[in-house]
């Protein structure tokens, strides 16, 4: 593989080169005999991250002849096209570059499958960083019958040096019947034979993707006759992106696709909700906060129902606990978490009540 610079987000994704292969990689395959894998990255907007991603797959450890990089651009209006250009040009496998309209992120996966060459379809997000096995475990784990491979998605920490206003992902460190397109494999013909991801889920008004469409591909998947398989040693990290203060402040509107989706596929509760009815284990915990100040005029003994939730709050303010000078943004932040939960309450009800699936 070329050699690239290195940058802070880059240095936990080259210091596990030199660490040692995943243990779930097989080694007795001859290159030859390895499936061509296309990496297949929806962007828009977002050349510092494309930089780095595309850094991070410089160092995987598959052969550079059995893979490619496809980056689907929506249409940006940054340096995009000359990042992708200049790996391009350094890369010892092919990166190519396919420019579109911007009409979601489903259909941008769906058009780098289309132009794809390889026998495998690898699907990343922009804002992730592929540790070095990622391919070569995944690719192990495509045994005769599996159609869908994913593996962990670990968020990178947040620090004080990052903009007030970001998205950041919940850890994934098993299989939990989401399988988001932040890292997940197909086999081209299992993903031909389904259909693809459904292109009628697009984007809000204020530019958030309304989601679900890689959890609703993945059951097809399976629905079809399918196992699906997950790879520890296919990693990637996820970086905590900017956003614009709307999308930060009604990101939580996202999660009315949940019930809809256990409506369709009940195994959802069992593998991917917090004791089967609450979407995870913050939300049961603000739901005991809530109950709690109900009955406080009863009882101010209540008000200990809403120490769990409190104590998620403390990697979210962590970093400016100190100096007091940064208290304040510290507040900010707690108060724009207990808007989410509130958000994040009312939209599962709803959709709880029109799927007829209760979420909370």
């Amino acid at each position: 593989m070329s050699s690239t610079n290195s940058s802070t987000p880059l240095q936990a994704v080259r210091a596990s080169v030199a660490e040692e292969m995943p243990t779930d990689v097989r080694h007795d395959a001859r290159t030859d005999e390895l499936p061509f894998v296309s990496v297949i990255v929806p962007t828009w907007n977002r050349a510092p991250f494309v930089r780095q991603l595309l850094n991070a797959l410089s160092y995987q450890v598959y052969p550079s002849d059995r893979m490619e990089i496809v980056v689907v651009d929506n249409s940006s209006a940054d340096s995009t096209e000359e990042v992708v250009a200049d790996a391009a040009a350094r890369f010892d496998f092919p990166v190519r570059y396919h420019r579109k309209k911007n009409d979601g992120p489903a259909a941008s996966r769906n058009r780098g499958a289309e132009i794809a060459r390889g026998d495998v379809l690898a699907f990343t997000d922009s804002d992730c960083l592929p540790l070095p096995g990622w391919i070569a475990s995944a690719v192990s784990h495509l045994q005769p019958g599996v159609g869908v491979v994913c593996g962990p998605v670990r968020p990178t920490p947040i620090t004080r040096d990052h903009p007030f206003f970001i998205h950041q992902v919940r850890a994934i460190e098993q299989e939990e019947g989401l399988y988001p397109t932040a890292n997940a494999f197909y086999r081209r013909d299992v993903f031909l034979e389904c259909g693809g991801f459904d292109e009628t889920s697009r984007t809000y008004s204020w530019g958030q993707p309304v989601g679900g469409d890689d959890t609703e591909f993945a059951w097809r998947v399976k629905r079809a006759g399918y196992a699906s398989a997950f790879a520890r040693g296919a990693a990637v990290l996820h970086q905590a992106t900017p956003v614009r203060p709307t999308e930060y402040l009604l990101s939580a509107v996202q999660a009315q696709v949940i019930p809809r989706l256990v409506s369709s596929h009940p195994e959802l509760r069992r593998m991917s909700l917090y004791r089967n009815y609450f979407v995870h284990r913050d939300s049961a915990g603000f739901d005991l906060l809530l109950v709690g100040l109900l009955l406080s005029s009863v009882s101010r003994w209540s008000l200990v129902l809403g120490i769990p939730w409190l104590t998620t709050l403390h990697p979210l303010v962590k970093q400016d606990l100190w100096p007091p000078k940064y208290w304040g943004r510290a507040a900010a932040r707690i108060v724009l978490r207990f808007e989410s939960a509130i958000l994040l309450e009312l939209a599962l009800l709803r959709s709880s009540i029109k799927n007829r699936s209760l979420v909370v």
